[in-house]
């Protein structure tokens, strides 16, 4: 969920997400699209990010409503620093020319907290008991 500057707000999604299903006055939600891992019934999780991101572009050229299209940022101290003047959680990137790694977070994935940031824990919900 985006708020009115275009800034990702998840405690607006966690909320959102506790209701099933649409309902009159309930926020959009835009799906953020950053890669593509099967393209043209072909899996493309081997190929470097840069060519599936290419891939997914193409695919993408003119997105319908409530999708949006991340693309790549190669200086991440300039993408840094704009996440902490927005009061963003911080910044998520990938190592250029990585495949993807199914299963558990591969070392070529990056994510950078701000100082002070919300904890994880925080929108974690209760196991429940069988």
């Amino acid at each position: 969920m985006l708020d009115d500057i275009g800034r990702s707000d998840f405690e607006r999604l966690h909320s959102r997400a506790r209701r099933k299903g649409w309902y009159r006055g309930a926020d959009s939600v835009a799906y953020c699209v950053f890669d593509l891992l099967v393209g043209k019934g072909k899996d493309l999780r081997a190929l470097p990010l840069e060519r599936r991101k290419a891939a997914l572009q193409r695919l993408l050229t003119e997105p319908p409503p409530g999708l949006l299209y991340v693309d790549s940022v190669e200086d991440g101290a300039w993408l840094y620093g704009h996440a902490l003047t927005l009061g963003l959680e911080g910044v998520v990137g990938k190592r250029a020319g990585s495949t993807y790694q199914a299963g558990e977070r591969s070392p070529d994935w990056l994510k950078i907290k701000r100082p002070g940031a919300v904890s994880p824990e925080r929108f974690k919900r209760p196991k429940k008991s069988l």
